[in-house]
């Protein structure tokens, strides 16, 4: 296999003067010069130094890069991030054919490797011959981005992909994907059901039940978060979660009741989502009944969550309470972070609102697991953001 290194005296700077030149087009230096030089709060960039940008041998200053931004009418942070990137993957080796790249950025992803797919897709977008693989690679690029930080260039980037003339149908459909991951992760979940939304219509025909199913959750709970985190939910758009649902539902083969019991958690959501607590309530009691019956482990556990939280909001402590330490004891023996710090974090609201002196014990292990979870210490200003954030 040939492999080269993205490696010269100013490497980490080669990914920033390729996009220059291609965000400047078909216009001259002379064109971008004259441009910079009409603003009177943008630092002038003569032709030479835009070369020098372009052929990533300048390091250019926040001035300058500030003066690109405005003439292309592109983000200042994004052209930043490709300096970030630029340094994340200098001096990387990289396969020198397209083949080899789609075979192991496909590994990459599989993976979840990103800082191996953000060279692999950097270097794909450098060997495309045509517009349309072009597009394909910066798509991944900046979904690889997004996942180790670079969020609102990845965002920017996504965007950008996503509209482009050159991008595939399917390839599109895989972009919208992305974004409504990236947008959740930020909290725009109206922005995030959107994405979702169109990664469903978009999606090609021969896509398998299991990455259908996949779909449809992330549409339904992009739009129950949507409603969580008071943001407005048109009754067109549940009514569409419940459809979908309906359409899991048939598709479910006879007899796969943890799938069954799924979708119907799901439905449960969506009734809440209608502010119709009660009624939601009660679906999910019968749900929670089902599961124990049937001793479905992981499932049992999130359904008790939602139950939980729900009596929670209906003043139900005693209730809550008891579903909340069963899944909490799941949880703890099967060694969950995440979930755990879900339960945890409604145990310590519950203790708030019922008064039961048990607040700074379930605090403490909130905290505990936010650090596994972050990687961080929970600040008092993050426990407050978190309390505002899961307040419905």
């Amino acid at each position: 296999m040939g492999v080269s290194r993205m490696s010269d005296a100013k490497a980490h700077l080669a990914l920033l003067g390729r996009e220059l030149k291609r965000l400047r087009g078909k216009r001259t230096r002379a064109d971008v010069a004259d441009q910079t030089d009409q603003h009177a709060f943008t630092a002038s960039i003569d032709e030479v130094s835009l070369g020098r940008l372009e052929a990533g041998e300048l390091e250019p200053t926040t001035d300058l890069l500030f003066s690109l931004s405005t003439a292309y009418k592109v983000s200042l942070l994004q052209l930043l991030d490709f300096i970030v990137i630029g340094r994340i993957i200098a001096e990387v080796p990289v396969p020198s054919t397209l083949a080899e790249v789609d075979r192991e950025l496909k590994e990459a992803f599989g993976l979840g490797d990103w800082l191996r797919a953000l060279p692999l897709a950097v270097r794909g977008e450098q060997l495309s011959e045509d517009p349309t693989s072009e597009v394909k690679y910066r798509a991944d690029r900046w979904a690889a981005a997004e996942r180790i930080g670079l969020r609102e260039s990845a965002l920017i980037g996504l965007a950008q992909c996503a509209e482009s003339r050159h991008v595939e149908e399917h390839r599109r459909h895989r972009i919208y994907s992305a974004l409504a991951y990236s947008f959740s992760s930020a909290g725009l979940f109206t922005l995030a059901a959107h994405s979702a939304k169109e990664a469903l219509l978009l999606a090609p025909t021969e896509l398998t039940p299991e990455r259908r199913w996949g779909l449809i959750q992330t549409r339904v709970v992009l739009t129950v978060a949507q409603s969580e985190a008071g943001q407005p939910v048109g009754f067109g758009d549940l009514d569409e979660a419940e459809a979908l649902l309906d359409e899991a539902l048939d598709a479910t083969d006879a007899g796969d009741l943890r799938k069954e019991l799924h979708v119907e958690m799901l439905r449960g959501l969506v009734i809440k989502a209608r502010n119709q607590e009660v009624q939601a309530e009660l679906h999910l009691s019968r749900l929670v009944e089902s599961a124990e019956e049937s001793e479905q482990g992981y499932l049992l556990m999130m359904l008790r969550l939602h139950l939980g939280a729900l009596r929670r909001f209906l003043g139900d402590h005693d209730g809550a309470r008891a579903v909340l330490t069963q899944a909490a004891e799941y949880g703890k023996s099967r060694g969950y972070v995440e979930e755990m710090f879900e339960i945890s974090f409604q145990r310590f609201r519950l203790s708030i609102e019922a008064n039961d002196g048990e607040t700074k014990k379930h605090l403490e292990t909130c905290g505990e697991y936010f650090s596994r979870v972050h990687g961080t210490t929970p600040s008092t200003v993050q426990f407050e953001e978190l309390i505002r954030e899961h307040s419905s």
